[in-house]
């Protein structure tokens, strides 16, 4: 683990939050990435996506 190990934690997985996922990903700016939100399939879906 490096020493700046960025870590983010997104809550709510809507159309916004699965567009900030992605763009987190796909610009490496984060090393671990969690979504949280009340509909357990939608999140499951972005991050096999992600």
């Amino acid at each position: 683990m490096s020493k700046n190990h960025q870590k983010v934690v997104l809550v709510g997985d809507g159309a916004v939050g699965s567009s900030y996922a992605y763009a987190l990903v796909q610009q490496g700016l984060a090393e671990e990435l969690a979504i949280v939100d009340l509909v357990k399939k939608r999140t499951e879906g972005d991050a096999l996506v992600q």
